[in-house]
């Protein structure tokens, strides 16, 4: 369930149901305070609402934010120790550990699909790519070879792992591709031609600003380009 609330500014009061017995989950652009049980915006956004007590600010900013939960593509970029240095496109790094997944490669520029689990404003955030019943994940890990797109804004890529969202369901009925999304901007695709991958880049990029009705319009190109090697 994502709710699109109206656009708010910084400082402005967010309010919920106080009586509901859920937690309150305070995502990105959001900051509550315990003394006065009060939530409030720290960025000029839309307000989404993802649950009943769940709210998040999008907004667009160079640097990604890390926030508990969001699925990223990060890039190894210093090893250590106790494990690696992740480049996650935003002000720090973030801290993979050695034993938060299996088989990772020991070359540098490695790609991996993670998943955040701590998150502040003064410390490096942690990733991990272990689920949360701490079962190594199929959905987590290093991904090896591929396409990277990066530099993509946060609210396509929030678009796209919307479930509801049409993108991806029509294009993989047709075409057989992998595909991994981060909320940090990143989205790595892997597909049986370099043709193929480009026309999927191509849809992706295009379906940023466009409707339902236009999206299938540029599925229907898409798998029409990508029949030609399949």
């Amino acid at each position: 369930m994502n709710i699109h609330q109206p656009v708010v500014f910084p400082g402005e009061h967010i309010s919920f149901d106080e009586s509901d017995d859920a937690q309150l989950r305070v995502g990105r652009g959001l900051t509550y305070f315990c003394t006065s049980h009060t939530l409030r915006s720290t960025q000029l956004g839309q307000l989404i609402q993802t649950g009943k007590k769940a709210f998040y600010i999008d907004y667009n900013c160079r640097k990604y934010t890390p926030v508990i939960g969001d699925s990223v593509i990060g890039q190894v970029v210093v090893r250590h120790a106790e494990g690696y240095k992740v480049d996650l496109c935003g002000i720090r790094l973030g801290q993979l550990g050695a034993l938060a997944f299996e088989n990772v490669t020991r070359k540098n520029r490695a790609l991996v699909y993670a998943r955040v689990v701590y998150a502040d404003k003064e410390i490096e955030p942690e990733i991990e790519c272990i689920n949360g019943t701490d079962e190594k994940s199929a959905i987590f890990g290093e991904l090896k070879g591929g396409f990277l797109i990066h530099g993509l804004s946060r609210r396509l890529c929030q678009k796209i792992l919307d479930k509801n969202h049409p993108l991806l369901s029509t294009l993989g009925a047709s075409i057989p591709f992998e595909i991994a999304v981060g909320s940090n901007g990143r989205i790595w695709i892997h597909s049986g031609h370099v043709g193929i991958t480009i026309a999927l880049v191509q849809a992706i990029k295009k379906s940023e600003s466009l409707n339902d009705y236009e999206i299938s319009k540029i599925c229907r190109e898409t798998i029409k380009e990508a029949q030609k090697w399949l």
